[in-house]
């Protein structure tokens, strides 16, 4: 048994630094989106937060302003999902198979729950193995 819990241990601590690599990488990347037209471009983190909003023409200055501001908000969104699944694919190989990846980054899924849950079940005592060749003797 005692090989396995090593084992066990051994597998959980490379994905953890598996993990912390990933969230050190994440930390420095920045996505850029350009609107169609041109009239603006987007730049938000890892996270989906907006770094930078830029007009690389003058084409802003003749629109109304309702269509700038669906522009706006158009571009955003476009940058926050194209930021979400850049998440998901740097963290999707660390989650157990099935498991809903984008989920954890549009809010889908209440982190604090899932890793207060596997805290709990960590809690808990292991099973005992039964041992075929021991009787009970109680």
């Amino acid at each position: 048994m005692s090989d396995q819990v090593e084992q066990a241990l051994a597998e959980f601590e490379a994905t953890m630094k598996g993990v912390r690599a990933a969230q050190r990488d994440l930390e420095a990347v920045r996505t850029t989106v350009t609107a169609k037209s041109r009239a603006v471009t987007v730049v938000v983190d890892a996270g989906g937060d907006v770094m930078e909003v830029r007009f690389p023409t003058h084409a802003f200055r003749t629109m109304p302003p309702a269509e700038l501001g669906r522009l706006l908000v158009e571009t955003i969104a476009d940058a926050r999902t194209q930021a979400r699944r850049a998440a998901v694919a740097a963290f999707g190989e660390f989650l157990p198979a099935g498991a809903a990846a984008h989920g954890l980054f549009d809010g889908g899924v209440d982190f604090e729950r899932v890793v207060a849950e596997a805290y709990e079940r960590a809690a808990q005592p292991l099973p005992l193995a039964t041992d075929p060749d021991r009787s009970d003797e109680s």
